[in-house]
């Protein structure tokens, strides 16, 4: 379908009928997935309630099971009611973040407060890895709607952190101790969350009927970008600059009529292997080494596979690697390992093929990525970075 097909919402609130079917069409099948929790509570609570061993906490779980029976059309409702706010202020250009800040000054957190917010916060983490395809076409779709560039999570109605939101806020309704709430949580993580996947490949099903994207592979799109940001990266180096401030760096040919700068951290390649694919750059070194295979015998002596591991080998015996992590820091594992690649293509550099190198760089901003990652905890770096070797 056309773009210009697309009634996108205007600036004197006329609603574009795409979005407003995905909403109810989203709304409607959110609250089915909030129906079937909330038939399970009661079981849930009874066999909670048949385990423990004192009347106190017993009673306390019947208490919770009367909260939630009495309100549970409510906190349904409530539910829908957010569900759509959601909606709406994405076409407002809001987020809840915004309103919030709007609404609430700053206060002391009661460690209740804090222990709910962070059930929440973790269910989110746990939920958005699960579906990443299929979320990915849902916000692709969404952009096209609604006539964006970006369309960041946080403002996606349909992500997880907006859906956990929507149920956190509306199940403040329930006056029960911190312990129940947190049950009543994972039962929304168990028949809510769990059932994303399902409920985001529908709610593409609904774009693909109204003719959105109907071709569109998210998993190929991914790919795609993930592919292009990685031999921009590359590209985007200066070469000429970067052989100064490494005065120790070798210059290589390229059988595609470029160069390649070894750094001992990434490759910069110019002239003709500038693709904007890394598989295409790949490839066309793979066919330079072909090319390399075909020469005169005698003309280079360059490893061969087994020799190329077997050296490789030989750098594993590195102290870092026989120390105690909590003993090592990520950066002095990065720098001791670039260290040990750079003297290992120097002391070798006349039998490595220009593959031998690419592959070497390629791994090394692979694993940047790991040790530039700051949610990953200094151990775990460590631990990864002791794996570059072995990759290779």
């Amino acid at each position: 379908m056309p773009a210009t097909t697309l009634e996108v919402v205007s600036n004197n609130g006329a609603r574009h009928p795409i979005y407003n079917s995905i909403k109810r069409f989203s709304v409607d099948g959110l609250s089915d997935l909030i129906r079937v929790m909330m038939e399970s509570v009661d079981d849930a609570l009874f066999q909670l309630s048949d385990k423990v061993d004192n009347d106190r906490e017993r009673n306390l779980y019947f208490e919770a099971m009367r909260e939630i029976r009495l309100k549970r059309d409510a906190l349904k409702r409530q539910f829908d009611e957010e569900m759509q706010r959601s909606f709406d202020r994405v076409l407002q250009g809001k987020n809840a973040d915004s309103v919030d800040e709007d609404e609430t000054e700053l206060t002391l957190i009661e460690y209740d407060d804090l222990e709910d917010n962070i059930a929440i916060s973790n269910m989110i983490a746990r939920a958005r890895p699960h579906f990443e395809d299929e979320l990915f076409a849902v916000s692709k779709r969404l952009k096209l709607v609604l006539k964006r560039d970006t369309l960041e999570a946080d403002i996606n109605p349909l992500d997880p952190r907006a859906i956990c939101d929507c149920f956190h806020t509306a199940s403040e309704l329930l006056e029960t101790d911190i312990r129940v709430k947190l049950i009543f949580y994972k039962l929304f993580e168990r028949y809510v969350i769990a059932n994303l996947g399902h409920f985001y490949r529908e709610v593409n099903e609904l774009f693909v009927k109204k003719g959105v994207l109907p071709g569109f592979k998210a998993d190929q799109e991914r790919m795609k970008q993930a592919t292009q940001f990685m031999a921009n990266r590359i590209r985007n180096g200066s070469g000429a600059q970067l052989t100064n401030d490494h005065p120790s760096s070798g210059l290589i040919g390229n059988p595609t009529g470029g160069a390649t700068y070894l750094t001992g951290g990434a490759t910069y390649l110019t002239g003709g292997a500038t693709e904007a694919n890394l598989f295409a750059t790949l490839q066309q070194a793979v066919a330079g080494s072909a090319q390399q295979g075909n020469l005169a015998p005698g003309s280079a002596n360059y490893f061969s596979p087994a020799e190329f591991v077997s050296e490789l080998g030989n750098l594993q015996g590195v102290a870092l690697a026989n120390q105690p992590l909590a003993t090592i820091q990520p950066q002095d594992m990065r720098s001791a390992t670039q260290q040990q690649l750079l003297a290992f293509r120097e002391q070798n550099q006349h039998q490595f093929k220009t593959t031998d190198n690419q592959t070497i760089d390629v791994v090394s901003m692979l694993f940047d990525f790991f040790f530039d990652d700051d949610t990953l905890p200094a151990p775990i770096k460590v631990l990864i970075g002791r794996l570059q070797i072995p990759m290779l």
